[in-house]
């Protein structure tokens, strides 16, 4: 796939693997590249590092967990799981239906839709953080 001078969106850009992807991405010189990490001075460092490296591109943060509702995105896990309203909801948002408002209330969804991205580039395995979210011990343990 041709990068160069594309938008692209980097989940998990702070980490190591998504630093090292973002240094093999500059070869291919996109225009604009947004990275994301769960926190915010996370997401601000990593434009910083890059900006400074590669001046001729675009750098921008987003921040936040991207796998709960925008409004709770820099919330903690804990804080999310005792509350017993937005834990259900947490359940129902991420095992129930895909409705209209589940979507666009989700923050990857409004990340997305943000960036506007030619290309997204998962760096921190969206799958499988999905997978092992098991949202039910974690309720039971909490509860």
């Amino acid at each position: 796939m041709d990068l160069q001078n594309k938008r692209i969106l980097v989940l998990g850009g702070f980490g190591l693997v998504g630093q090292a992807v973002i240094k093999r991405l500059m070869i291919e010189k996109p225009a604009h590249v947004v990275i994301t990490s769960l926190r915010r001075d996370e997401a601000e460092s990593a434009v910083k590092l890059f900006k400074k490296r590669y001046p001729e591109t675009e750098f921008e943060p987003f921040w936040g967990n991207l796998f709960v509702r925008e409004a709770w995105k820099d919330l903690t896990r804990e804080e999310i799981l005792t509350d017993i309203e937005m834990r259900e909801r947490l359940v129902e948002d991420t095992l129930g239906h895909l409705t209209d408002e589940v979507l666009h209330t989700n923050t990857l969804y409004n990340a997305i839709e943000w960036a506007r991205p030619d290309a997204i580039i998962d760096s921190i395995n969206t799958s499988t953080t999905i997978a092992y979210q098991d949202l039910f011990t974690m309720g039971q343990q909490i509860g």
